[in-house]
């Protein structure tokens, strides 16, 4: 699935998108069409790295913390194509007008959920979330928002007992 990157010198393609790459930002970006993506090739050939040990690892509920302006959104669910995503960031602001294009061309309307000014440690909201948005346990969380120790640890203290029980990725089986 990470086959059908191509990376450039400021950017990454996706098919027929396009991630500029904020570590690579530039005086001569000329604004355009693009998702504004916060990873970095070494960070993402990580995870190439680790999903690809592991082949059969296909998530069909997606739980996203800390999306930025929704290019992270639209990057996993173009390699993972899940049956849902939801995806929140604290930040006070909407959908941008690139990822609402990316929704409504693609008709992803009731795959893809965002919700904004929804801080990751308030569990009650992200039970409420799961609840409302997913018809069983979520099979994968990506935390890529706070990066603080109490505010991270309050989302996993909320999500990780709602994944699904048997892990795919072998071993941990769940809360008894």
């Amino acid at each position: 699935m990470f086959d059908r990157l191509v990376w450039q010198r400021d950017r990454m393609l996706l098919d027929d998108l396009v991630f500029r790459l904020e570590h690579y930002r530039s005086a001569d970006w000329n604004g355009g069409d693009h998702f504004r993506f916060y990873k970095i090739k070494e960070l993402i050939d990580q995870y190439a790295n680790f999903f690809s040990r592991r082949s059969d690892f296909h998530p069909e509920r997606v739980m996203e913390l800390g999306i930025y302006d929704g290019g992270s959104t639209a990057f996993w669910y173009e390699l993972f194509r899940p049956q849902k995503q939801v995806a929140l960031d604290i930040q006070d602001q909407t959908d941008t007008p690139y990822f609402r294009r990316y929704v409504e061309s693609r008709g992803l309307g009731g795959r893809i959920r965002t919700y904004w000014k929804t801080t990751q440690s308030n569990k009650a909201r992200l039970r409420t979330i799961v609840e409302t948005e997913f018809d069983g346990p979520l099979d994968l969380v990506i935390d890529d928002a706070s990066h603080l120790y109490r505010q991270t640890r309050a989302s996993f203290e909320a999500l990780f007992p709602l994944l699904t029980r048997l892990s795919r990725f072998g071993g941990y089986r769940g809360p008894k």
